[in-house]
């Protein structure tokens, strides 16, 4: 915009510029082509929204299966033989109080529940 056209208005009208017939008509043209280009970006912007959620949705669903792959062979390679060794002992134990003879277990309170 040419500054000669804002000389014509005494300073103290500063704000009556903006409701010349000029600056509505920019407004409304502005309005316009803002519109137009949301119009058209709005669709470009939810599809790329729809591919960047789809990606992201596949990536936990890629680090949701390698959890659960974690998890099991931590279970096959720590957990099981633990609890094979841990039943083992239990079944030692028992057979070794076998041995002790039945008056002996009568006398001992602790050995009558086994």
């Amino acid at each position: 915009m040419n500054l000669r056209y804002l000389e014509r208005f005494p300073k103290e009208n500063y704000v009556d510029i903006f409701n010349n017939a000029i600056f509505v008509e920019i407004d409304k043209l502005f309005n316009f082509f803002i519109k137009l280009i949301l119009k058209y970006n709005g669709d470009n912007i939810k599809s790329d929204l729809n591919q960047i959620l789809l990606q992201e949705y596949n990536f936990r669903l890629v680090l949701f299966i390698c959890f659960n792959v974690f998890i099991l062979i931590g279970y096959l390679v720590t957990w099981l033989p633990l609890q094979i060794k841990i039943s083992d002992e239990i079944v030692r134990t028992k057979k070794m109080l076998e041995i002790i003879p039945d008056e002996v277990k009568d006398k001992m309170s602790s050995l009558n529940n086994i």
